[in-house]
């Protein structure tokens, strides 16, 4: 186990793997208490942790990502079912279609 506090290579280089897996399992639900138990610390110190190493919360990170498949889901296919949309990719998407009035 490494301390990501504590920095040093093992350390940076664990949560650099932690964001990749994040990225990996975006359109999942994943929760601080998993992400931090593969670190082996608390939820509260992975999201203190992962927001000093990359400015970002772990939420945030995966709903950006989230938004990333969103973008590039639209340009592949014009026309997306508001049910794709909502099962595949999540309530924050169909929220943020509907708040910017673009109904596909």
């Amino acid at each position: 186990m490494c301390d990501p506090d504590k920095g040093g290579k093992a350390g940076t280089f664990r949560l650099i793997e932690m964001a990749k897996y994040i990225e990996r399992h975006a359109l999942e639900r994943l929760t601080l208490a998993s992400l931090a138990e593969v670190l082996g610390i608390s939820p509260s110190r992975f999201q203190r942790v992962f927001k000093t190493a990359f400015g970002i919360y772990p939420k945030d990170y995966q709903d950006a990502i989230r938004m990333q498949y969103f973008k590039k889901s639209i340009k592949e296919v014009r026309l997306l079912p508001m049910q794709y949309i909502q099962l595949d990719l999540g309530p924050l998407v169909v929220f943020t279609v509907r708040l910017h009035g673009i109904w596909v």
